[in-house]
């Protein structure tokens, strides 16, 4: 039997399968754990993942395999730098359900959520969005989109935090 190795719970997807045990995922300070029965048991899913604080996760809504996660390094930030540093996040893609993981974007300020576009086994566009503002005012962050299943990334507003995402379901 599987469990949380420890750590608070940050994010949680659920695959979008209609059979009773699709899979569900979460997104820890530990990593991501994966639940394929309703929840029961979960196991641990890391390889490839180099930074294990998962604050955000995505499922894509017509295909499983394809995930997106949100991470970071540290639970703190380095309030006066002005670049993103280690100790900041960075955007995450599996195309296997979480066996492996891949880095997309590198260093970018504490991604707040990910999400897929609604029609996304047409469109294969995918959102992203980060940022914090440090105690001396510094605003870094943004919003980011994929138009290749996740895979490349644009920013489309710089240096502005952003801490919410939604997208209409005729998006």
């Amino acid at each position: 039997a599987g469990g949380f190795g420890g750590g608070g719970v940050f994010a949680l997807a659920i695959s979008p399968g209609t059979s009773p045990d699709a899979a569900a995922l979460a997104g820890t300070s530990s990593g991501i754990y994966t639940s394929n029965d309703r929840g029961v048991h979960w196991y641990q899913g890391n390889n490839g993942l180099p930074r294990l604080s998962v604050r955000s996760l995505a499922v894509a809504p017509n295909d499983p395999r394809i995930l997106l996660a949100g991470t970071r390094f540290f639970e703190h930030k380095h309030f006066n730098a002005n670049i993103p540093i280690e100790a900041d996040g960075n955007l995450q893609l599996s195309k296997n359900g979480g066996q492996t993981w891949q880095v997309v974007i590198g260093l970018i300020d504490r991604v707040q959520q990910v999400a897929f576009s609604p029609d996304f086994a047409n469109d294969r566009r995918a959102f992203a969005i980060a940022g914090i503002v440090g105690q001396d005012g510094y605003a870094h962050g943004g919003i980011y989109r994929s138009f290749d299943g996740g895979v490349n990334w644009e920013a489309v507003v710089s240096h502005a935090p952003c801490s919410a995402l939604a997208l209409s379901p005729n998006f």
